[in-house]
C-alpha cells in the first residue's frame, strides 16, 4: 500500500470517537475511525494509545471503564503502531524548535512521518499545514469542499477530461460534491492541478494525486 494512503490519528480525534458526550465531534470522529478500519489504513503511536487510555477513563463526561479502555487498545493494536526510541525523541526536539510546536505534537508528527503517513488527523495543529511530508487535517473544521481526494475519468483521448469528481475523505461516495473550475493534467506523474471552491477562501489551488480510469 502506498504510504500516501496511510493516515495517522491523533489522541484528540481518537478520544472523540468514543466520547458519547462530544456531540457532532463524536459522530465525525467515529465515522473517520470506522473508515480507517474498513480501509486498513489507520496508524497510531504508543504515545497516542497512552494518552487515549488516560483521557477516556478520567477526563471525559462519560468515561469508559478500565476494562472497556483496555479492550479498545487491544483492538487498535492491530493497526500500525509506532513505538518511539531515543532517536525519535531527539528528532521531536529538533522539530519543536523548527516548527514552533509543542513537544508532544512534535512526537506525534515524528511518529506519523516514521510510519510514512500522508495525513495526520488532529485538531491541535494548523489545518492544512504540511510538516515533514505529513499534511495536518482537522476533521472538525472541514466542509465537503475541503481536503478531498480526486478520482478522474478520462476518455479515449487521455489528454481530455471527460468527467471529474471530488470525494470527501471521511465519507467517500460516488457522487460529485464540487464542480471542477480549472484543471491541468500531468499524465506522466498522474497529477491533476486544480482550482476548486473553498468556503474559507475564494479559491483553493492544490496538487492532487488522482486515479485515472478510461471511460467506456
Amino acid at each position: 500500500m502506498s504510504a500516501d494512503h496511510l493516515e495517522f490519528v491523533d489522541t484528540n480525534v481518537l478520544v472523540y470517537a468514543f466520547d458519547l458526550s462530544a456531540g457532532d465531534k463524536h459522530a465525525t470522529a467515529a465515522q473517520l475511525v470506522e473508515r480507517l478500519w474498513d480501509k486498513g489504513t489507520g496508524c497510531l503511536s504508543v504515545q497516542v494509545l497512552q494518552e487515549f487510555f488516560v483521557t477516556v477513563t478520567r477526563k471525559v463526561a462519560q468515561p469508559l471503564t478500565v476494562e472497556e479502555a483496555r479492550d479498545r487498545i487491544r483492538e487498535f493494536a492491530v493497526w500500525r503502531v509506532m513505538a518511539p526510541n531515543a532517536g525519535d525523541i531527539l528528532d521531536a526536539i529538533s522539530l519543536l524548535q523548527e516548527a514552533r510546536i509543542s513537544f508532544w505534537d512534535a512526537m506525534v508528527l515524528v511518529a506519523a512521518s516514521r510510519l510514512g503517513c500522508g495525513i495526520l488527523w488532529s485538531e491541535d495543529l494548523t489545518d492544512g499545514q504540511v510538516i515533514q511530508g505529513v499534511r495536518v487535517c482537522n476533521p472538525f473544521a472541514r466542509s465537503p469542499r475541503r481536503h478531498h481526494a480526486a478520482f478522474c475519468h478520462v476518455g479515449r483521448d487521455a489528454a481530455s477530461l471527460a468527467q471529474c469528481q471530488f470525494l470527501h475523505p471521511t465519507n467517500p461516495s460516488n457522487s460529485p460534491i464540487c464542480p471542477l473550475i480549472t484543471s491541468k493534467l500531468d499524465l506522466q506523474n498522474s497529477t491533476l492541478c486544480v482550482s476548486i471552491p473553498n468556503r474559507a477562501a475564494s479559491v483553493c489551488s492544490s496538487n492532487i494525486p488522482v486515479e485515472l480510469k478510461k471511460s467506456s
